[in-house]
């Protein structure tokens, strides 16, 4: 299961690295964190995240954003 999940995982790196850049659509979710997680290790600077802050989306969860990407130096 394990070779799996590499298999698919360096399928998803081939796959964004054929990309020239990428703006990844953040929410702060498993599944944004992970993509854009890959396309940074994938491109590296050439990755943005994009989050849209409305009145729906706490204002701490904008923050945890912020902070992710802080971390992943975007």
């Amino acid at each position: 299961m394990v070779r799996d999940l590499s298999i698919k995982y360096q399928k998803l790196q081939d796959c964004l690295k054929s990309l020239e850049s990428v703006a990844v659509a953040f929410s702060g979710g498993v599944d944004s964190t992970f993509l854009l997680y890959a396309a940074k290790e994938a491109l590296g600077d050439r990755v943005i995240a994009v989050t849209a802050s409305s009145y729906s989306f706490l204002q701490r969860e904008l923050l945890m954003c912020k902070m992710t990407c802080y971390r992943m130096k975007l």
